[in-house]
C-alpha cells in the first residue's frame, strides 16, 4: 500500500510540475495597453468601401477574357477619393494595373515598412448568383454589413489601408521611416504580374524593408479549441506547393479480355499508398509556437497538453492528423485533384493520368516530396511528371521577437484589446511570398473578424464584412502605421 500512495504522490506531483510549466508561459495577451479614439467619419468610409466593391475587377484563369477597364475606373475612384494620398505619396504604375504609392520617411537609415493588399478578386461561379442574398457587385450596405465580392478577399483591406493613411496626413502625418502601400492587380492568379514586379522595384531601388504585412489569417472567434476568447493569429510563413502528375501505361485493346494489371488499375494504387501514407508530421517550428502562446488560456485539460509538447506532442499530432484544418498545418499535404483515363466503355485505356498537389509545410522541400511520392508508389511502371525546380518552396519563418512583430502585437492589441495574440502558418498563398527575399520579416494578418461561417464566404456565396469591424480595420492600420513610425529601431 506505501508503494501505491508513494506512486500516487509522484503521480500528483508531476502533474502539479506540469500544470506550473503552463502557468510560467508567456502570456497570449500583451501588457495593457491603452485604445486610442481615433475619430473617423465611419458612414463615408462605409459608402467608399461599397462604392469599391462595384468595380468588377476579376481575375480570370484564361488571359484572353481579361478586361483592363474596371481596373482603371477603380484607379480613377482612388485618385478621387484619396486626394492628399495622391498629392503627398509617390504613384507607380508596375507590371499589370498594379499600384504603388510611396512617402519617403525623414530617417532614411531606418527601413521602410510594406503594406500590402490587391485589387483583383475572384469570379462569381457560375449559377450561383441567384444565391447572394445582394448582388455580388452591388456594394450594398443592409443589416449591419457591406456585402460583395472582395469586402473579406481583399478590398476590404486595401480600402482600409488607404482610409488610414489619408486620415493619418490629413492630420498632418510625417513619416520618419518610409512607408510603402503595395496593390497588386493578379494575387488571385499567382501575383507575377503585379506583386512580384514591386518586390523587383523596390530591390532595384536599393529600398531597404523592415517588414511587411499582406492579408493572410485573421482574428478568429470560436475557432480555436479550448479557447473562448477571439484568436489573432498572425502569420509567421506561408506554404509551399508542387504540383507532380503520375502516369501508367498499358497496351489497348478490347475490353472483353482485359490485363491482369490495366494503367488505371495501376495508377490508382498508387494513389491509394499516397493517400494511406502521408508525408510526415511535425509540430517544429509555427504549430509549436502557436500552441505553446495559447495554452495558458485553453481549457483544462487542452492547457496542460499544449503546454508541454515535449511529453505530449504524439498525441497532439494524432489528434491534429484527424482534422482537414489542423492537419494541414503539420504536414505536407498530398491532394488528388485530377484525373484521365480511357475515352470508351468498351476500349482498354492505354493510359491513366492523376494530377496531384502537395502543399509544402516549412522545412520540406520540392525534392522531399517527390522522393515521397517515389519511395511510397514503389512502382518503376508509373511515370512521376514534374520536377522540384517547379516547386514554389515554403518561405522562411519571420521572427515573433523583432520590432516588427511588437509592432503588429501592440496595434492589435490596442484594436482588439480581449483578443489573444499568436503565431500562426498560412496554408494558402498571398502576394506577400515575393517580398521574402528583399524585407528582413514579412507577416500575414488582416484585421478581420473571423467565425466557421466566415471562412465560407471567402470566394464563396454572400461574402461580406461588417460595417464595425470595417471601421475596426482602419483603426488597426492607422494605430499601425503610427507605431511603425515610432519604432524606429529594427
Amino acid at each position: 500500500m506505501r508503494g501505491v500512495a508513494a506512486l500516487g504522490v509522484l503521480l500528483v506531483l508531476a502533474f502539479i510540475g506540469l500544470w506550473l510549466r503552463v502557468v510560467f508561459l508567456p502570456d497570449a495577451r500583451p501588457d495593457k495597453v491603452d485604445s486610442p479614439t481615433i475619430s473617423l467619419d465611419g458612414k463615408a468610409a462605409i459608402d467608399r468601401l461599397a462604392q469599391a466593391i462595384r468595380f468588377e475587377t476579376v481575375s480570370t484563369e484564361n488571359a484572353a477574357d481579361y478586361d483592363a477597364a474596371p481596373f482603371a475606373d477603380f484607379h480613377a475612384f482612388l485618385k478621387d477619393q484619396f486626394p492628399l494620398i495622391h498629392q503627398r505619396a509617390e504613384r507607380h504604375e508596375i507590371g499589370r494595373d498594379a499600384l504603388l504609392f510611396g512617402l519617403r520617411g525623414s530617417d532614411v537609415e531606418t527601413p521602410a515598412i510594406v503594406l500590402m493588399a490587391h485589387q483583383d478578386v475572384v469570379p462569381v461561379e457560375p449559377g450561383t448568383k441567384g444565391n447572394w442574398i445582394h448582388p455580388p457587385f452591388g456594394g450594398v450596405v443592409a443589416d449591419g454589413y457591406i456585402w460583395g465580392r472582395g469586402t473579406l478577399d481583399d478590398k476590404g483591406s486595401l480600402m482600409a489601408i488607404m482610409e488610414a493613411l489619408e486620415h493619418l496626413l490629413a492630420q498632418g502625418f510625417t513619416p520618419k521611416r518610409s512607408l510603402w502601400l503595395a496593390f497588386g492587380a493578379d494575387e488571385e492568379l499567382g501575383g507575377d504580374k503585379g506583386a512580384a514586379l514591386i518586390a523587383q522595384w523596390l530591390a532595384n531601388q536599393n529600398e531597404q524593408i523592415a517588414f511587411v504585412l499582406d492579408e493572410g489569417l485573421a482574428v478568429l472567434q470560436g475557432i480555436t479549441p479550448g479557447i473562448a476568447e477571439p484568436v489573432a493569429m498572425v502569420g509567421l510563413a506561408e506554404k509551399g506547393s508542387i504540383t507532380l502528375r503520375l502516369r501508367a501505361e498499358s497496351e489497348g485493346g478490347h475490353s472483353s479480355m482485359p490485363p491482369m494489371v490495366s494503367a488505371p488499375g495501376r495508377l490508382s494504387r498508387a494513389l491509394a499508398r499516397l493517400e494511406s501514407t502521408q508525408m510526415p508530421a511535425s509540430l517544429e517550428g509555427v504549430p509549436s509556437k502557436m500552441l505553446t502562446r495559447l495554452a495558458p488560456h485553453m481549457a483544462f485539460p487542452l492547457n496542460v497538453i499544449s503546454g508541454n509538447l515535449w511529453l505530449t506532442g504524439p498525441v497532439v499530432l494524432n489528434q491534429f492528423s484527424k482534422t482537414p484544418s489542423t492537419n494541414a498545418m503539420i504536414r505536407t499535404t498530398t491532394a488528388i485533384t485530377m484525373l484521365q483515363a480511357g475515352f470508351k466503355s468498351n476500349v482498354l485505356a492505354q493510359s491513366a493520368e492523376a494530377t496531384i498537389n502537395f502543399r509544402i509545410r516549412p522545412n520540406d522541400t520540392g525534392q522531399t516530396v517527390i522522393d515521397h511520392v517515389r519511395t511510397t508508389i514503389d512502382d518503376p511502371a508509373i511515370t512521376i511528371i514534374g520536377t522540384a525546380d517547379q516547386a514554389r518552396e515554403a518561405t522562411k519563418v519571420s521572427s515573433t521577437d523583432s520590432a516588427a512583430f511588437h509592432v503588429i502585437e501592440k496595434s492589435i492589441a490596442e484594436t482588439f484589446p480581449k483578443a489573444l495574440i499568436a503565431p500562426g502558418l498560412m496554408v494558402a498563398a498571398t502576394d506577400s511570398r515575393h517580398f521574402t527575399a528583399v524585407a528582413d520579416d514579412v507577416y500575414r494578418f488582416a484585421p478581420m473578424r473571423l467565425n466557421s461561417e466566415d471562412l465560407k464566404r471567402l470566394h464563396g456565396t454572400n461574402e461580406r464584412v461588417s460595417t464595425e469591424n470595417y471601421l475596426e480595420m482602419i483603426r488597426f492600420y492607422v494605430r499601425l502605421i503610427e507605431n511603425s513610425n515610432t519604432a524606429t529601431r529594427h
